[in-house]
């Protein structure tokens, strides 16, 4: 049962996924498809395809056909009372809607297989490669399209950007459903070693969501892709993974040897050589040898990493280190409380960068 008993009303609990049309009203829809002309049918089966909606140029893309024949086909179907005109910004307004879901599903189970494949992955590099903004604004799109046309590789791309796009929107949530697809669509991968390089971004930013709700979840999650990014030779991700394990201790307030002993293997590993990045495991790896009361190792990496952010002009190392500073450093007095003063402000200035 996908109903739940709320009270004072019953929720769904997920999908209608085992919800089928009655065969005779989807027997009735499917002759109306075969009432139109091969061509028009084409259409709404691409149309279908695309979604409840469909942006007109998009369509025209897919379909391959001349103007004339595609209006024609486009005018058939609203003659039929399948679909209408809709207004769609990012189409500049020419975009048609089903007029009714089950329509457009009848549509789209008319269609084989390998030919239902075929139009997603049309659909998906169509997108890419013709429809930026969409892809930019929505990245998701081509991500379900490539997921449906079993297009592995380009899926998982697909889903990271989806990803990446949420977490930077502040849209935790949606990342964590999009981290999830890809994680799934990973496991599809026949080769281990591409499946672990897959994985590791997804874990890295599922890491960076779950140290917003559990703290264990998220040092659980952060190790795993150390641990995968170490066997896989993925010195960068490897780095990150060790810097996503002092957030973790940070934000949990109590020490982790795990943070320390990954910031060091990073460190020591040669092919990690992007100096931005060992900038800011130098600042990481101070902080966590404050939390340890370990002072002095702080400070003079503290100091050789803010010189190194100076010089690199990275933001993001410099706050860390100049936020090291604030936290050891003496109670100011005299003309040292003026430069502490300016010290602060030039770290709140940092941090909102």
């Amino acid at each position: 049962n996908v109903w739940r008993d709320a009270g004072r009303y019953f929720e769904l609990q997920g999908p209608f996924q085992d919800v089928a049309i009655p065969d005779s009203l989807q027997g009735s829809l499917l002759s109306r498809l075969d009432r139109l002309a091969p061509a028009t049918r084409e259409i709404a089966q691409i149309g279908a395809t695309i979604g409840r909606e469909f942006d007109r140029a998009l369509l025209s893309v897919i379909a391959g056909q001349p103007d004339e024949l595609l209006d024609g086909s486009l005018d058939e179907l609203i003659a039929a009372e399948a679909i209408r005109p809709v207004w769609l910004p990012a189409s500049g307004g020419k975009a048609f809607a089903f007029r009714h879901a089950l329509i457009q599903d009848a549509a789209y189970q008319s269609l084989l297989l390998a030919r239902r494949r075929q139009f997603h992955a049309a659909i998906a590099e169509a997108l890419v490669r013709h429809f930026t903004d969409i892809v930019t604004a929505q990245p998701e799109l081509a991500a379900q399209h490539f997921t449906s046309a079993d297009r592995v590789e380009p899926a998982l791309e697909a889903w990271l950007r989806a990803a990446e796009s949420a977490m930077a929107r502040g849209a935790y949530a949606e990342a964590k459903a999009h981290v999830t697809r890809g994680l799934r669509l990973a496991q599809r991968l026949q080769d281990p070693a591409v499946r672990s390089r897959c994985a590791v971004p997804f874990l890295l930013i599922r890491g960076r969501i779950e140290l917003k709700e559990t703290r264990t979840k998220a040092q659980q999650t952060v190790y795993r892709a150390a641990t995968l990014a170490r066997q896989a030779g993925m010195a960068q991700e490897f780095a990150q993974a060790a810097m996503s394990m002092c957030d973790v201790e940070q934000y949990s307030y109590a020490t982790n040897p795990m943070s320390v002993e990954l910031v060091r293997e990073a460190l020591d590993n040669e092919q990690c050589n992007d100096p931005v990045l060992r900038c800011r495991l130098l600042a990481r790896i101070a902080k966590s040898l404050i939390m340890r009361g370990d002072l002095e190792q702080a400070r003079a990496l503290s100091r050789d990493a803010r010189a190194m952010a100076e010089r690199l002009g990275d933001a993001i190392a410099m706050s860390c280190a100049i936020g090291n500073e604030l936290m050891i450093s003496d109670p100011p007095a005299g003309d040292a409380i003026e430069a502490r003063r300016l010290l602060i402000r030039h770290y709140t200035r940092l941090t909102e960068e």
